[in-house]
């Protein structure tokens, strides 16, 4: 896997070039820290509205149905359904009930929990969330996180 901040220094060395052939029309969806990224570049890409951070899981703010009616908590776990319409819901009232026991909470609570110590004072935790929880399967959160002070 390429280190992040290699993908850092890539993106950033050809933004111009790819915005301008993008016509401006190029958006950013951050799975990376934002403390990766010169603050100088963050700005100028909200200024833009050429960014969006935080996705529905740390959110809590969408589901993500599969074919076959199974309720998957991320888009990179496909393969680990939580439950499926018909055998653990049917109702809306019964979904409900499902995401508010106590295994389903505890998946959320353990990937949303702050992937660093530094982001626990982190002035741009609550925008960033410490970059996509998947990342941290791969990565070593207090190697690669440097926080905002």
């Amino acid at each position: 896997m390429v280190p992040p901040a290699q993908i850092v220094t890539n993106i950033m060395s050809v933004y111009e070039e790819v915005n301008s052939i993008m016509e401006g029309k190029i958006s950013f969806s951050m799975k990376l820290p934002l403390c990766l990224w010169p603050e100088e570049f963050l700005d100028m890409l909200s200024s833009k509205k050429q960014i969006s951070t935080l996705c529905q899981l740390r959110q809590k703010s969408g589901l993500i149905f599969g074919l076959s009616g199974e309720v998957i908590l991320c888009n990179t776990l496909l393969d680990y359904p939580v439950g499926k319409f018909g055998e653990d819901f049917s109702t809306k009232e019964e979904l409900l009930s499902f995401f508010n026991t106590t295994l389903i909470t505890s998946y959320y609570n353990k990937l949303n929990n702050y992937p660093s110590k530094k982001c626990i004072s982190c002035k741009k935790y609550s925008t960033c969330g410490g970059g996509c929880p998947m990342l941290w399967s791969a990565y070593k959160a207090d190697e690669i996180i440097k926080g905002f002070d």
